[in-house]
């Protein structure tokens, strides 16, 4: 629930943005102020749904990883040095929900320095979207002082977000969020298929966990929808549209037990192609 407080909060900000002072304006701007607020309230509203439906990057990380008896594998994660690269929005909103679910998987088996590592990339990166304006290095000393306690950790990351100072540089931006989140859940998978190292039999748990995740399909789709204007939004939503194929044609063969290692591994190939092409 943390979790999506913290995602629920961003998309607050991004809809509402900063105010300015009613006394500045005109009567005429404050209708239309008043007009524009319901308008954002609505989208608030719309967005909310959606995100409270998909899974947060911890749930999926939870889900897909922990419950399956993995064993933890820093090599997977996208290297914290990389949030040099990322300059555009898309690429810095991706890759902040990259970082998150990295953060999450590498608190799910007590990292905890790799924790700090991510916090500290994803406060970077969230300053240049212009969100989370602070994150206090007191909060990153807390959390290389509870090297063993997991819960400690979640809490301490769950606060310092929805403590920290959110604003905007530009108003009404959900898209951005949207982009954080679908990240997020597409670095959980890319990291559950690693561990299956692609073989239907090396994990048969984690397999099946990994294509009931094509639930989630009709949320990220009805979520892109919402802002297909953004052109950012749209090479994501091809992106989904493509993996959403060969979800479908995997969950079809599983439901008829004709899965096999092939079609499994198409699937995975494709989450590692889009994956990696959101990291380099």
């Amino acid at each position: 629930m943390k979790n999506k407080i913290f995602f629920i909060l961003i998309i607050s900000v991004f809809i509402f943005g900063k105010c300015q002072n009613p006394t500045e304006k005109s009567s005429t701007e404050n209708i239309d102020s008043a007009v524009l607020k319901e308008k954002m309230r609505q989208d608030l509203s719309k967005v909310k749904k959606v995100f409270y439906s998909l899974p947060s990057p911890h749930e999926v990380s939870a889900i897909l990883i922990e419950q399956s008896n993995t064993k933890y594998n820093a090599e997977l994660l996208n290297p914290t040095k990389n949030y040099a690269n990322y300059s555009s929005n898309k690429s810095i909103a991706l890759n902040l929900g990259i970082y998150t679910t990295d953060l999450s998987y590498a608190n799910l088996f007590g990292q905890n320095q790799m924790v700090v590592n991510c916090l500290a990339t994803s406060k970077k990166l969230a300053e240049n979207l212009g969100i989370l304006n602070s994150i206090a290095d007191s909060t990153i000393n807390k959390l290389k002082e509870k090297t063993n306690d997991k819960e400690a950790v979640i809490n301490i990351i769950s606060e310092s977000f929805m403590n920290s100072d959110a604003y905007l540089k530009e108003n009404r931006r959900p898209e951005i969020a949207a982009m954080i989140v679908i990240g997020g859940w597409l670095e959980a998978l890319y990291i559950s298929t690693q561990l299956t190292e692609k073989n239907t039999t090396k994990n048969p748990v984690l397999v099946n966990k990994i294509i009931d995740q094509s639930i989630n399909f009709p949320i990220i789709t009805g979520l892109l929808n919402e802002y297909k204007e953004n052109s950012d939004i749209l090479t994501i939503a091809a992106d989904m549209k493509s993996l959403e194929a060969i979800f479908l044609k995997v969950q079809n063969l599983q439901n008829e037990k004709k899965l096999d290692k092939t079609a499994f591994k198409e699937l995975c190939d494709k989450i590692e192609f889009i994956r990696n092409s959101y990291v380099k």
